[in-house]
């Protein structure tokens, strides 16, 4: 019996040594794993002729150049209402939509892209001045699954037009824009970002213009009434000259056009991991100039601050990012660890 206890307490020693071994060791082989893991992911964009599709296809590639296990596939959608029920049936990871889409219990927030800008075109001889010139009118309001019908939807009630007072017709922008062009619509309803490309087709050769839905500028416009009931909707002015004419020195509009705006937002599953994610929305800050030279709408990526109302919770490896200036925990609370560790140690030692 004697024998047997003192071949343990030699054997103590070594034990523990393989046992601090196995804790060093197991946490790196894991991170070792994780870091070489390959991943592929899907991305729902936007309707053709936006700029959903451009910019997600820009966001893949300089993410791919920093981590190229990370693989994307970009898949076109209707719109946001689309993209939502992908995210949230696990047919994609990612996604591009309009803050404020319905859904999104298993959604998390990446990061705030760009303003989308409601764009009502119609003829360039059109009688029609005002929203409530459109009564009885044919509209092109986007896909069914598009945010661009939800927002139209809930401007139109708000300014008291029902869906039963006009003709509705549910087609993507670039199929709406070349039928205003052949009359076959009275008007285009477009949330998009600003110098979409077929809207600026469309405005280009001068037979569209666009229609404001108040004055600019104006205190208690219906504009500004709207963002009581909606708060993700918020007043937008369109610069003078911002789509340009081909046989025209000045773009259009000729004056300020006044409408509405809602953020749109690069989002993903909540149970994508974290270091994946922080890996995302560390290569698109890194890589913001050559985002802008390809796409100018990314010049407006930002992180999200506080003051923001957004729908969908920060996911944490986008959170990580966004605070690693803060001290890390072991900075943080570096003189209780030491203290901690020497107490540790100095009881083995007694022990031993």
């Amino acid at each position: 019996m004697p024998l047997s206890s003192d071949r343990y307490r030699r054997l103590r020693p070594i034990l523990f040594g393989l046992a601090i071994l196995l804790l060093v060791v197991l946490p790196w082989l894991l991170l070792f794993r994780a870091e070489n893991r390959s991943y592929q992911l899907s991305i729902s964009t936007g309707q053709a002729g936006g700029i959903y599709q451009p910019l997600a296809e820009g966001i893949a590639e300089v993410v791919r150049k920093d981590h190229p296990r990370l693989n994307f596939e970009s898949r076109p959608s209707d719109g946001s209402v689309m993209s939502m029920q992908r995210l949230e049936c696990g047919e994609c990871d990612l996604a591009l939509l309009q803050n404020g889409t319905p859904g999104g219990d298993g959604v998390r927030l990446i990061a705030p892209l760009y303003e989308e800008v409601l764009h009502i075109l119609v003829p360039i001889d059109s009688a029609s001045k005002q929203l409530r010139d459109l009564r009885g009118r044919r509209l092109a309001v986007g896909p069914k699954q598009s945010g661009t019908l939800q927002v139209v939807l809930r401007l139109f009630e708000h300014y008291g037009l029902d869906e039963g007072e006009f003709d509705p017709v549910f087609t993507d922008m670039s199929d709406a824009c070349e039928k205003l062009l052949t009359g076959e619509v009275d008007a285009v309803c477009v949330v998009a970002g600003v110098r979409a490309d077929a809207i600026r087709r469309a405005l280009a050769g001068g037979e569209a213009r666009l229609m404001g839905i108040g004055k600019p500028g104006q205190v208690g416009s219906e504009v500004e009434g709207l963002r009581l009931h909606y708060p993700n909707l918020t007043p937008y002015v369109i610069p003078i000259n911002t789509y340009p004419s081909e046989d025209e020195e000045l773009g259009r509009p000729r004056e300020p056009v006044q409408t509405l705006a809602v953020p749109s937002l690069l989002v993903c599953r909540a149970d994508l991991p974290d270091r994946v994610v922080n890996q995302i929305t560390r290569s698109i800050f890194d890589n913001r100039a050559q985002l802008i030279r390809q796409h100018p709408a990314a010049g407006r990526i930002r992180a999200p601050s506080t003051d923001e109302l957004f729908s969908y919770p920060l996911h944490p490896g986008a959170e990580a990012y966004y605070r690693r200036d803060e001290p890390s925990f072991l900075v943080k609370y570096a003189e209780v660890i030491a203290l901690l560790l020497s107490i540790v140690f100095a009881t083995w030692g007694v022990v031993m």
